[in-house]
């Protein structure tokens, strides 16, 4: 029982988090880019708050 248990919490630990690792880091760099162009389109446009 103490040898599965111990095995089984550090491989799903492990695999939870690298899991959601890459793909939040990846997310994040999409979103803010394509936030960016967006943003830096409009302010020269509008040039009103610029």
């Amino acid at each position: 029982a103490p040898a599965t248990a111990p095995a089984t919490a550090p491989a799903p630990a492990p695999a939870k988090p690298n899991q959601p690792a890459a793909p939040a880091p990846a997310a994040r760099p999409e979103g803010s880019r394509l936030a960016q162009p967006p943003q830096a389109s409009y302010a020269p446009l509008q040039g009103d708050r610029a």
